[in-house]
Formats: C-alpha cells, sequence, structure tokens
C-alpha cells in the first residue's frame, strides 16, 4: 500500500501532463492554415460554459455560422428550453468577425449581451 502511494505521489509530482502552473494562462496556438470558409455552417454543441446565459436551462444548443456582405460572420445560436406550456425554442443572434486578420483563426463573437472567442 505504502509503495502504491509513493509511486503514484512520484508520478504526480513529476509528470509533465499534471503539472500545476499558478501564472498567467498559457498562450493557446491557434491554426495557421485557417480557412474560415469551413467553419461555416452548422455547429452542435458538446461542451458548455455556464457564463453563457443563453445556454442555461438549454438543450440541443447548436450554433449556425453564415457570411454576411460586410465580411462578418452571422451567428444563429438555438437551443431548446422547458417552458410552462412545454418546450419552447430559445434564440440568440450576434455575428463574429476577425479582429487581427495576422490571426484567422482567431474569431470574436457578439450574443448580446454575451462576448467570446473562439479558437480555430
Amino acid at each position: 500500500m505504502a509503495f502504491h502511494f509513493i509511486t503514484l505521489s512520484f508520478l504526480a509530482l513529476f509528470s509533465p501532463t499534471l503539472a500545476i502552473n499558478w501564472g498567467r494562462c498559457p498562450s493557446v496556438p491557434t491554426v495557421d492554415d485557417f480557412d474560415v470558409t469551413k467553419y461555416y455552417g452548422k455547429w452542435y454543441e458538446i461542451a458548455r460554459s455556464d457564463n453563457i446565459p443563453f445556454e442555461n436551462g438549454a438543450r440541443c444548443v447548436t450554433a449556425e455560422y453564415t457570411p454576411t456582405w460586410s465580411r462578418r460572420i452571422s451567428v444563429q445560436n438555438t437551443g431548446i428550453v422547458d417552458g410552462d406550456d412545454g418546450p419552447e425554442v430559445r434564440e440568440a443572434q450576434g455575428e463574429a468577425w476577425i479582429p487581427d486578420e495576422d490571426y484567422p483563426a482567431q474569431l470574436r463573437v457578439k450574443l448580446s449581451p454575451c462576448k467570446y472567442t473562439v479558437f480555430g
């Protein structure tokens, strides 16, 4: 039993995948050859953030991205919530854009009142 505890402790201390970083968050690299047109279409939620009010209590959440004439991307988020009279569709509309052409895989998304960044 003591051997297993010592072995696990050793692995936890020296494993690079378990390293704890108390400093700033790491810089997240983006895709070098990102093609924004491949981002267009309907995407299905596989993970969720509690910080996005639109998603609270919603299921079957999708986001649909389509190009606009102004070189921006139209964003249509849809989800189903349980209302008093049964299931209801909840929608949020917004837009996405590339704030820095040197980093085309970093898209800013604005859905009132939320704003977040998508890393490609």
